[in-house]
Formats: structure tokens, sequence, C-alpha cells
């Protein structure tokens, strides 16, 4: 039982002579002491390749391990080895996207001498995010803002950095905004998808040709149309306003998970003084809660 025990502890030599006796008094440490004490953050889980890469909360006081339980690509239980406390980005290694997945810590007090591992694992808020992005999607783009066949928007959701959207080049329309892409995702009955973030990614090298600057984000269950001049009003609250730096290629952004079949990018300005908009990735980061368990 997890209370006080006094120990008495007595030396004998080899006839028997007994010493003075000593006293510790102790307690053991179990279900009660862990009550006191918080279970790790997880923040956020998304898909990198073929692993789900994990940003964790700093430990609390006396934790010395987290361990995950996740399903692997062929539907296996997995539980990962214990990860220590000061590592706070983690790899779920082949971890199966769009899944749930299950935490459990341990602890152990200062001189302590074993370590107490919760006795319930903690399912996390949401699945693991992936990018929801598919050709399938019907894409369209305001009149007059595409380059060229080849520049289509549609190069934004194909997964493919070879291929991206480049926005007009004709003197008469590259500098008007917004440039405005709408979205279909086409999603049959019980697959609409929840969005939590979006990942864009822009020319690799070329920092001046990264021109994104500052775009809004919608989501909702009905169509936005890419030539409504009174988008402000029509769209809605958007689920993300962003500004971009031209520091780095990839950039993320995350907001609180929204469901829908229909998404707006909004490019409200650009860093060209031309105004142009080149956009080789838009990653889409959620799940589908009909697949998520």
């Amino acid at each position: 039982e997890e209370r006080s025990y006094t120990f008495e502890i007595v030396n004998f030599d080899s006839n028997g002579n007994r010493s003075l006796a000593s006293e510790i008094t102790v307690s053991p440490y179990g279900d009660g002491w862990l009550s006191t004490h918080a279970e790790r953050r997880v923040y956020s889980a998304v898909m990198k390749g073929d692993d789900a890469l994990l940003t964790l909360g700093t430990p609390v006081d006396e934790m010395v391990f987290t361990r995950f339980r996740y399903k692997n690509k062929d539907g296996q239980v997995v539980v990962s080895d214990p990860v220590p406390m000061d590592s706070v980005d983690v790899r779920l290694a082949d971890a199966l996207k769009g899944k749930y997945f299950e935490y459990q810590s341990a602890y152990c007090p200062k001189n302590g001498l074993d370590v107490v591992w919760n006795s319930n694992w903690i399912k996390t808020n949401t699945p693991i995010y992936y990018n929801l992005a598919d050709k399938s999607w019907t894409v369209s783009v305001t009149s007059n803002q595409v380059r060229s066949n080849e520049y289509g928007p549609e190069n934004m959701f194909d997964g493919d950095l070879e291929t991206r959207y480049y926005s007009s080049t004709n003197t008469s329309y590259r500098k008007t905004f917004p440039k405005i892409v709408s979205i279909n995702t086409n999603a049959s009955d019980g697959q609409m998808p929840t969005v939590v973030g979006v990942n864009i990614i822009q020319h690799q090298t070329e920092s001046k040709s990264r021109y994104v600057k500052a775009f809004n984000f919608y989501v909702s269950d009905s169509g936005f149309n890419p030539n409504d001049s009174n988008y402000s009003a029509d769209y809605g609250t958007p689920v993300l306003e962003a500004s971009l730096k031209q520091d780095d290629a990839e950039q993320q952004r995350t907001f609180s998970p929204v469901e829908g079949n229909h998404m707006a990018i909004v490019f409200k300005s650009s860093y060209s003084t031309n105004g142009f908009i080149d956009v080789f990735e838009f990653e889409v980061l959620g799940y589908v809660k009909a697949n998520a368990d």
C-alpha cells in the first residue's frame, strides 16, 4: 500500500552479537503518486515520407520515458521503444496515416530505484495528419490567372515538385489581386476531410522567386466561385489568414480542425513587383474522420 513504512535495520556478527538498531522511514510510489503527475502533451503528428513526425511538449517533473502505440502500414500494432525525456521530436516508423495513436509515460522520483509506467494508454485528440491533396480534386482559378496549360493550378496538388502553378504573365492581369484557387475534393459520402493546416512549397533554391506574400484559406461544405469579386463577404470567415517570408522554401501553418469538401486559397499579394504567384505544392494537411480509428 502507498503509505509510510518504517524499517529497522540491525547487523549481526558471526558470534550473534547485535548492533544498535537503525531506522529508516520511506514510502513506495505507485498509482497514488502517479496521480499527481501530468502526462506528456503531443502537439502534432504529421506524415513525413514513410514516417509520422511527432512534436511533443516538454516533459513534466520526474518523467523519464514516453512510448507510443500505433498501427503501421501493414495494420499491425507497434509499441515504440521508450523515448528519453529530452526528446521533443520523434518519428514513428512506417506509421499508418490518418489514424489515432496512443502514448504512455514512465516516471521515477529523485533517488528512486524503479520507473513506474502510467497504467493507462492515452489516446491522442487527433489522428496522424497527412497530405489530403489528390489528383481527383477539381481545381479552378480566377480567369486569366494561368500562365499556360503547363502551369495550371491543379499542379499544386499533384505531389510532384517538377510541376507548379504559375499565375498570368499577361501585362493586363498579372498585377490583379486577389488570385483565387477554388477546390472541390469530390469526396464521397462519409469521406469528408477534416483539415488542420497547410504546407506551402515554393522555389527550392531561389528565394527571390518565392512570391507568395499573404493569403487566406477557406473550408466549407459549399463551393467557392474563383471569380467572386466580393469574396471577403461571400466566403465567410477564413480558417487561416497567413503571411509568408521568403526565407524558407517550405512553410507550414495550422489551425483548429474543420470539416468540408470545398476549399479556397485567396492569394492577396505577392513579393514580385509584377504580381506573380509561383507555387510548386500546396499540401492540405488533415485526415478523414471516418477512417481514423
